[in-house]
């Protein structure tokens, strides 16, 4: 029984060994020409495929660069906003002439309001001439004409040296000392000058206007022209276009008037 098993044994070894054998005899045999294809066919094919892969984020690249000009578009203002922006100037350009006017306003209320202090205050001078005894009248307006000239020529070294804060104050003291002094428009006019070159439009408009408040001046043109400039500093074209006309029509021989002329052709 052994002897039989063991003879089983051996020849279905043999069986196996040569199934393997005819199995490798079929499959055919790799020359080196033909592996050499098969690795340059390989080789080939991976090159594709990088190939394909670049022209992919080429593509990729490109349309994003076709896409930028749209979102650029797409961010641009629109219609709307164009508009609102346009509206919104216009708005604050209306805004600011709004503005001045009401400070010529005011300007013209001030002036008005010192016009009816400044009335007081004569007033006030003729009650107390009227009662003061007729001496003490004449002496303290003799005194004040005496060094009048001389207070006014110092006020105005003062404007010479730019120092026109402290010009105005010496020029507002020599009209409350004697507003009837054949130099006191003089003083009015150079108040008026003194805050137009502060760059203080508004109070050199009301100083200029008071100058007309004095009798038998030869203020009157220097200071109307001056009120012109001032609203030509400030912005208020049709305010000053009309106080030029006004003023070559109230002033035809005026010195002055070429200078106005040339000013109202530039506005």
């Amino acid at each position: 029984m052994r002897c039989l098993h063991l003879g089983l044994t051996i020849v279905l070894s043999l069986v196996l060994a040569g199934c393997a054998a005819r199995q490798q005899s079929t499959l055919p045999e790799e020359t080196d020409e033909a592996y050499r294809d098969r690795i340059l066919s390989m080789l080939e094919s991976e090159e594709g495929t990088k190939q394909g892969q670049e022209k992919t984020g080429a593509a990729a690249a490109q349309e994003a660069s076709t896409s930028a000009p749209q979102k650029e578009a797409t961010s641009a203002p629109s219609l709307s906003e164009s508009l609102y922006a346009s509206t919104q100037a216009r708005y604050e350009a209306l805004q600011s002439k709004l503005r001045a006017r009401q400070a010529t306003l005011d300007s013209l209320r001030r002036v008005l309001a010192s016009a009816d202090q400044e009335m007081a205050r004569l007033e006030q001078q003729v009650n107390e001439a009227r009662s003061a005894p007729a001496t003490t009248v004449a002496r303290s307006v003799s005194v004040a004409a005496s060094s009048f000239e001389a207070q006014y020529q110092a006020a105005l070294s003062l404007v010479e040296r730019q120092n026109f804060q402290r010009a105005i104050t010496e020029f507002e003291k020599l009209i409350a000392v004697n507003p009837r002094h054949p130099l006191a428009d003089n003083c009015q006019y150079w108040i008026g000058q003194c805050y137009y070159d502060l760059g203080r439009y508004d109070e050199a408009i009301a100083a200029f206007l008071k100058v007309f408040s004095f009798a038998a001046t030869d203020k009157y043109d220097d200071a109307h022209l001056m009120i012109c400039k001032s609203y030509i500093a400030l912005g208020e074209r049709a305010a000053a276009r009309a106080e030029l006309n006004s003023f070559l029509l109230h002033h035809p021989t005026s010195e002055y008037r070429a200078a106005a002329e040339a000013l109202l052709r530039r506005l």
